[in-house]
């Protein structure tokens, strides 16, 4: 079982692979990029988009300082959410902390401490779901003060906070961006949690652009020297040339079960040089030799995923219909149990 296996020549999915890859040689040359386009990949972060994608991000608040502003709060939460939604567009995936942490009943109180964001994370890390599989942890805070003036107050803003690596949990970078002051009303110290959350709240869209620039660059760090898109079809031609690789980009875990070490080695081998359409496969943390957890992402659709890896046991002799079965179940979740007897 340890021996190399590819596709037979004559399958189906093979078939199908060779004639997308001949239509997208087929394609015609791509327009020239608008001006726009060009000005936006000269100020874009030294990453491709299947680069930065291939970087699981969470970003969590640190609200336990004093001065801090506190997690309940509306301007915490528009900071967040257009933080995160920033960093998504510079193409990284964000692993949404709300519902990741609802998946596995972590509840959100304020003033959370460095200790118990540690928690959470180790609990989404380790929930062993490929699309909850961490790489970079952004802690971040948001402070505000207020200082009294004769016509009015100044309210100043400064954002700090830290990566770490998901993997070593370690610090690896920090951040801080220069203070920003903003002209508040004259009774500002007199309802102080109000007034500044009235007064930034409509700046955190512009706090959160700034901050997420920033990031951009710290995290290109983690993304592979070289990433392959989709069995080296340019990524430009993904989703253009080829009906079959044109999904939304998909994160799957790939359970394997019961199998030996060499089986799954063998297994998980053809799926990474072989499976259309695939960006990357990786072993997630916590994997043993009777559950092994592969986080794999693709641009193919969900059903060609299973039928391939039909087609990949049955050409290594597994029986898909007897002791080897193969579930497709939510959450993207491909399970393949070998029936021990």
């Amino acid at each position: 079982m340890g021996q190399r296996h590819k596709f037979r020549a004559g399958s189906a999915a093979l078939a199908i692979w060779l004639a997308a890859l001949t239509a997208c040689s087929a394609q015609a040359e791509p327009p020239a990029p608008t001006v726009s386009e060009v000005a936006f990949a000269q100020s874009a972060p030294p990453l491709t988009r299947v680069e930065a994608e291939s970087i699981p991000v969470l970003v969590l608040g640190d609200d336990s300082e004093k001065g801090s502003i506190k997690r309940s709060s509306g301007l915490y939460r528009e900071v967040s959410i257009a933080l995160q939604t920033q960093l998504a567009r510079h193409g990284f995936h964000v692993v949404d902390a709300e519902s990741a942490g609802a998946r596995i009943g972590f509840d959100f109180p304020d003033r959370m401490d460095r200790t118990e964001l540690f928690d959470l994370f180790r609990g989404i890390d380790g929930a062993g779901l490929a699309s909850m599989d961490v790489r970079a942890l952004v802690i971040f805070r948001v402070h505000a003060s207020v200082k009294q003036q004769e016509y009015g107050s100044r309210i100043q803003t400064r954002v700090t906070g830290e990566i770490f690596d998901g993997e070593t949990n370690r610090i690896v970078n920090s951040f801080a961006l220069p203070p920003e002051a903003y002209p508040g009303p004259a009774d500002c110290l007199d309802n102080l949690t109000d007034c500044i959350d009235m007064t930034i709240r409509p700046r955190a869209g512009d706090i959160a652009a700034n901050l997420g620039d920033v990031l951009s660059y710290q995290l290109a760090a983690y993304a592979p020297p070289k990433l392959a898109a989709a069995n080296d079809i340019p990524a430009d031609m993904i989703g253009a040339g080829s009906a079959l690789c044109a999904q939304p980009r998909s994160i799957f875990t790939v359970e394997l079960r019961q199998f030996a070490t060499d089986e799954a080695r063998a297994i998980t081998r053809v799926m990474d040089e072989e499976f259309p359409c695939r960006i990357a496969i990786d072993l997630m943390t916590g994997s043993n030799t009777a559950v092994r957890r592969y986080k794999y992402v693709t641009v193919a659709k969900r059903d060609k995923i299973e039928e391939w890896m039909h087609i990949l046991l049955r050409d290594m002799g597994y029986d898909t219909d007897g002791p080897v079965r193969i579930s497709l179940l939510s959450g993207n979740i491909l399970r393949v149990d070998k029936i021990v007897p």
